[in-house]
């Protein structure tokens, strides 16, 4: 039994403690931001623990969509066969709350998982907003949360809250899962997102058709054929732990 346990070692979990809830990248200045954190998650060889002190609020400030290697915009996770969990604490302050707040005001969606496992335990997310697929096309997938191929999610005691999927055809205003992928909700809620298509184009002459517009579906949750997302729980409302 031993000798088989040995085959197969257990991957080590590094701890990482948030201490600034700015968004920046500054090796130099002392702090550790969150994307400073899942910077050195997705470059390392062991699985990582990210913690965030409750009742805090983290803001984006360096914008722009389209980057996949998280200098800007969303958060990429890209940890091929390990785990990222980011978790949120109250630590020694009992007047904290238990969540951590994400607010992406429109800038871009919130979380890209591109490789690996994320799990997200006690956070809010909030005003997320996806105007393409993670891959480039102008179609909003996952305004919250947006899982690629292979990888795998668990929300615990999460809420995704007006989050939004716009531009072109548009999936999943809180979470889109794509095929192959498998996500796990354990509490929490999702609440007040939705997806917004594209208008189609005006007509070119008097009298002409216009063309026609781009839907929407899943404003809370889509999952693609070949997926699989398991609802444990959903509470609508979040609770408290003691």
């Amino acid at each position: 039994v031993l000798a088989a346990l040995a085959a197969f070692p257990a991957v080590a979990e590094t701890l990482i403690t948030v201490t600034t809830t700015n968004d920046l990248v500054d090796g130099g200045d002392g702090w550790t931001s969150l994307r400073e954190a899942i910077n050195t998650a997705n470059a390392g060889s062991d699985d990582y623990r990210i913690v965030v002190s409750g009742s805090t609020l983290f803001l984006y400030q360096l914008s722009g969509n389209g980057d996949n290697a998280n200098a800007t915009g969303d958060f990429d996770i890209n940890a091929p066969g390990r785990k990222v969990s980011i978790v949120a604490t109250r630590g020694f302050d009992l007047w904290a709350s238990d969540y951590a707040t994400i607010n992406a005001y429109g800038a871009d969606r919130i979380f890209h998982v591109a490789a690996g496992t994320l799990v997200l335990d006690h956070l809010i997310l909030v005003n997320g907003r996806a105007i393409d697929n993670g891959h480039g096309s102008a179609n909003g997938y996952g305004g919250g949360v947006l899982a690629e191929a292979g990888t795998h999610v668990t929300l615990s005691n999460v809420a995704i809250r007006t989050c939004s999927a716009q531009t072109g055809y548009t999936f999943g205003g809180g979470l889109f899962v794509f095929e192959g992928a498998e996500v796990t909700i354990e509490g929490g809620e999702l609440t007040g997102n939705y997806v917004v298509g594209s208008d189609g184009a005006d007509g070119v002459l008097s009298g002409e058709s216009g063309g026609a517009g781009c839907y929407g579906s899943g404003g809370a949750l889509y999952v693609t054929i070949g997926a699989t997302a398991t609802v444990i729980s959903l509470a609508g409302a979040l609770t408290m732990r003691y």
